[in-house]
């Protein structure tokens, strides 16, 4: 840390299928979980988007960002990769070994050295206000003993729970329940170098007879539990009921008690499927296609 500046990495992951669409992409409505929507995402425009949104707010920090490519098979990667060069944005390709997280886990044993704290985030997650970063900087330091914060701690979770097996056949100490960050985690690097040294990388890699086993959603859930099983809390926005969070696949509407808070209070960081479907993100967003 220089001059009491933290230094910040802000890692997303890059995986444009050929074609650019992704079939089928799920919502769900937060008022009502039974009901479910399908689009077809275009995963470069989504992606261009979130660059748009680094470009578009003041994170009131100063911070750097990198693009870890997991071997996009369309060719409109190499327009998201001069894009990057444009503008200062580090762009690297890897091969697609661990999904999103495995991109998260290479840019970290790459560049722990060099920053204060890790920004990991999957490509849909975008900036959603002035003064993003310094928020979530701040929550992070809010209490003491955090080990990482996001928009959403799920659980907790056990070993009867489907969802939960492929973790525990990973953390086989986790013990009667868990909790995980969704999606989106603000690390400090001496907290995950220090829980990663205790109990290592636990992450499936992709292959193809796994591909259809929940491999991607496995790592979510087991990216955050070398920290949770260090001791350390986890801490999310919508859990405190103090901002407008997406979470999970929840981008269709607001919880009642979000309808009462301004704006101001949204999250720093929101899934921008919201910008489409969402009332309020719709017209926060709009300054895009303007």
């Amino acid at each position: 840390m220089e001059n009491n500046k933290p230094k910040i990495a802000v890692v997303t992951c890059a995986y444009i299928p050929e074609g650019k669409i992704e079939h089928g992409t799920a919502i769900r409505s937060v008022q009502n979980p039974n009901h479910y929507e399908h689009y077809d995402e275009d995963k470069y425009e989504t992606l261009m988007f979130t660059l748009a949104c680094y470009k578009h707010y003041n994170a009131g920090m100063e911070y750097d960002v990198f693009v870890i490519d997991n071997s996009s098979p369309d060719k409109s990667i190499r327009e998201i990769e001069e894009y990057c060069k444009g503008n200062k944005i580090t762009f690297e390709k890897r091969e697609n070994i661990g999904f999103s997280f495995g991109a998260f886990r290479y840019a970290f044993e790459k560049y722990w050295k060099d920053y204060d704290y890790f920004l990991f985030h999957e490509q849909d997650f975008a900036p959603a206000k002035d003064g993003w970063l310094m928020e979530m900087i701040e929550f992070c330091n809010s209490e003491d003993n955090i080990g990482a914060i996001g928009n959403c701690v799920e659980g907790p979770r056990n070993k009867e729970m489907p969802t939960a097996y492929g973790s525990y056949q990973l953390y086989p100490e986790i013990g009667d329940f868990f909790f995980n960050l969704d999606q989106l985690a603000l690390v400090k690097t001496d907290v995950l170098k220090k829980c990663i040294d205790k109990w290592g990388w636990r992450l499936i890699e992709w292959t193809p007879e796994t591909e259809g086993q929940g491999s991607a959603t496995i790592n979510e859930l087991s990216f955050t539990l070398p920290i949770y099983l260090s001791g350390y809390k986890l801490k999310g926005f919508v859990n405190q009921r103090t901002h407008i969070c997406t979470h999970g696949v929840c981008v269709m509407d607001e919880q009642p008690w979000e309808l009462e808070l301004p704006d101001e209070r949204v999250a720093p960081m929101v899934l921008n499927h919201a910008r489409v479907f969402h009332p309020r993100f719709k017209r926060l967003f709009n300054w895009y296609n303007e």
